[in-house]
């Protein structure tokens, strides 16, 4: 996992940090991912869609 910035709503930076990621052991080929997103002042995330098979 890298550390990384995209353009949020606003066309601002935001830091997106990976804080978490580990293999799921009952469940090959899967694993579980947290991100912590940080988002200048008065900015806000892109509008996005999830995979049907994420868990969200």
């Amino acid at each position: 996992m890298s550390v990384g910035s995209a353009l949020a709503h606003n066309g601002q930076a935001e830091t997106v940090t990976p804080k978490f990621e580990r293999a799921i052991p009952n469940i090959p080929g899967e694993s579980l991912v947290t991100l912590e997103a940080v988002y200048p002042p008065g900015a806000a995330p892109v509008p996005h869609t999830h995979a049907k098979s994420a868990f969200i």
